[in-house]
């Protein structure tokens, strides 16, 4: 296991997908976390791969000093009626079909291969969909990295879906998450979650015993402030094949730009992430005013573009890394409670807040309006994320916490 010099404690973390290309959220929190915790303990990665997947980016991690395990996977697509069919196919089984779908016989053979104590100290299931590993861990210490308390974003499916017959699936597949997630906050030796709000939750929900919050951090260097700017564009970055990006994306676009655009006629929207639905590439075809990217390798110039940065999520959970990418890019950031939520920042100070559709359209228009104010915001929400948010405290955090769980185990 690793590469060079020893490096003491022995860690296994395990993912259903490679961090590299970073183009989620959860992806960035991992690929730094990993690249951080590498410098301080010798690390083995297993995740799937996909038959394509760019060897260029596995000897990248190598080159941090991580040992890749990889298993072969295709990806799924999650379109069409071919993905309806896996989902029904999977309706009767125990548990939840964002975890059915990533067992495998070749993963399970892995993790008893490399989750044994004369080849790790500690494993790390990342993301809940990975938490049934547990079940094939020879004794040695369990973590469990929770980026969002998953139970709540099927919850929010459940509130905000007016279609009966998806209604009534995300009310069954919520109580098949809640049982699963609450017997995995059982299970594991310890919790890492992205906030203390997530914390809490799952204490209350779960009886969850105890968790360390690993907070949410940015490459500052990275994500430093671009020229570039356009008068009246608002942008929205995400991966487009995430149901709470694609609900944001259609309640923004449905209920709230019309608002914005009836005033001021000039502005623009513009949609980055990877794998847009057929449905909103269309958008773009038919309304000028919307730019629809698709996958891009450098979000940087398509932030640096906007006046505005918004996030108008109804579902989701964990935190928001991307809102601290465009503060750190000195952007004025709108979003709603949910799409902040998790995050340390103060409404009308760090941030704009609002969760009605009017509210949302008339903080934009104001902000589009008032360069003041707009520049206030962007500013301290650039001091604060540059002053306090870096990966490597987070990761500090994560590295302590392994070393309590041994201690404790």
């Amino acid at each position: 296991m690793g590469q060079g010099q020893d490096r003491g404690m022995k860690v296994l973390w395990i993912k259903s997908d490679f961090p590299l290309p970073a183009d989620t959220g959860g992806k960035i929190r991992t690929r730094h976390l990993l690249v951080e915790l590498a410098k301080q303990a010798e690390v083995t990665f297993l995740c799937y791969v996909t038959p394509n997947h760019d060897q260029k980016f596995l000897a990248e991690m190598r080159g941090y000093g991580i040992s890749v395990e990889a298993v072969v996977r295709e990806e799924e697509d999650k379109q069409g009626i071919g993905f309806q069919l896996r989902v029904l196919s999977k309706l009767f089984s125990p548990g939840p079909y964002i975890v059915n779908k990533y067992i495998s016989d070749e993963m399970i053979a892995r993790v008893r291969k490399l989750a044994t104590p004369d080849r790790c100290d500690v494993v790390i299931c990342d993301f809940l969909e990975m938490a049934w590993c547990r079940d094939y861990v020879s004794g040695v210490p369990t973590v469990l990295f929770e980026h969002n308390v998953e139970t709540m974003i099927w919850r929010r499916y459940h509130e905000v879906e007016s279609n009966p017959i998806k209604k009534l699936y995300f009310a069954y597949e919520k109580k098949r998450m809640a049982k699963y997630e609450a017997a995995a906050c059982r299970n594991f030796d310890h919790v890492l979650t992205v906030s203390e709000h997530d914390g809490e939750k799952l204490t209350q929900e779960f009886g969850l015993r105890c968790f360390t919050v690993l907070p949410t951090g940015v490459d500052i260097e990275y994500f430093a402030p671009q020229q570039g700017e356009v008068q009246q564009r608002l942008v929205f970055c995400g991966s487009m094949d995430w149901m709470p990006n694609i609900d944001g994306f259609w309640w923004f676009y449905r209920s709230i730009y019309p608002q914005v655009c009836k005033e001021l006629a000039e502005v623009t929207f513009s949609v980055v992430g990877r794998r847009p639905g057929d449905d909103i590439v269309a958008i773009a075809k038919s309304d000028r005013s919307v730019i629809v990217s698709g996958t891009v390798e450098d979000v940087r110039p398509y932030v640096a573009s906007a006046q505005l940065y918004i996030v108008p999520l109804r579902v989701g959970g964990g935190t928001r890394i991307k809102i601290y990418e465009a503060m750190a890019m000195k952007k004025c950031v709108v979003a709603t409670s949910i799409g902040a939520e998790g995050l340390p920042v103060v409404d009308g100070e760090h941030i704009v807040l609002a969760d009605s559709e009017k509210d949302f359209a008339d903080r934009i228009k104001e902000l589009l309006r008032d360069a003041n104010k707009r520049n206030r915001i962007a500013e301290s929400g650039y001091r604060m994320v540059t002053e306090n948010y870096g990966w490597a405290r987070a990761a500090k955090i994560l590295h302590g916490a392994l070393q309590a769980t041994l201690a404790e185990s």
